[in-house]
Order: structure tokens, then C-alpha cells, then sequence
């Protein structure tokens, strides 16, 4: 009987971890993605949108720091690759590259959003 509970403990645990790391996941690409429109809303503005990008930034590195455990490190190279490419454009203001990187930032974060959910189709 001891064995069935624990067995079931852990099953549990895995369970409960998989459904919070999916809402986190979930929660910091959202939050990202709002850092993504905050900059393109600046950009398009005309309005100086560098402490939008340095929030960007922030909320990655807080972000990067814990998902580095539950995803690819290409996939999150890739995207700390833009935003960095992200924050240097938005000093330079006025660059005409910026909302294609915000676009491709944007997409990449929406990618890994979707493909790192736990769903029922994943898990069997």
C-alpha cells in the first residue's frame, strides 16, 4: 500500500509540475509579447522606445534565467540573439530594420509558447 502511494505521489508531483510550468510558460510569453508590441507601438510612434526595449530585455533575462531548465538552449539563443538585436535598434532611432526584428521576435516567442505547452497530444 506504501508503494502505491508514493507511486502515486510522484505521479502527482509530475502531473502538478507539468500544468505550472505550462501556465509560466504561458504567463512569460504573453509578457514578453506585450514588451514586443510596447516597443513597435513606440517605434511606429515616432516616440524614442528605448526604455521599451530595456524592459524587453529585463523581463527575457528574468524569464531566460528559469526556462533555460525546460527548453532547447538554441531556441533560446535564437531569441536572446534578437533581443539584443532589438535593443541596439531601438537606440538607433529611426532604423528601418526594427519592426522586421520585432515581427521575427514576436513569432519566435509565439513558437515557443505553442510548442513548449504541455498538451494531450504531447505527453502520449
Amino acid at each position: 500500500m506504501t508503494r502505491v502511494k508514493i507511486s502515486a505521489g510522484i505521479l502527482l508531483f509530475l502531473v502538478a509540475f507539468g500544468v505550472f510550468s505550462g501556465v509560466w510558460m504561458n504567463a512569460g510569453c504573453r509578457r514578453i509579447q506585450r514588451d514586443i508590441g510596447a516597443v513597435s507601438a513606440a517605434a511606429r510612434a515616432g516616440e524614442d522606445c528605448t526604455e521599451s526595449a530595456a524592459r524587453l530585455t529585463r523581463d527575457w533575462d528574468r524569464f531566460r534565467g528559469i526556462s533555460v531548465m525546460m527548453i532547447k538552449n538554441d531556441r533560446i539563443a535564437e531569441i536572446d540573439r534578437t533581443v539584443a538585436q532589438v535593443e541596439y535598434l531601438a537606440a538607433e532611432h529611426g532604423s528601418d530594420e526594427l519592426p522586421a526584428e520585432l515581427t521575427e521576435l514576436w513569432h519566435m516567442v509565439e513558437l515557443m509558447r505553442k510548442n513548449e505547452l504541455p498538451t494531450l497530444t504531447s505527453v502520449l
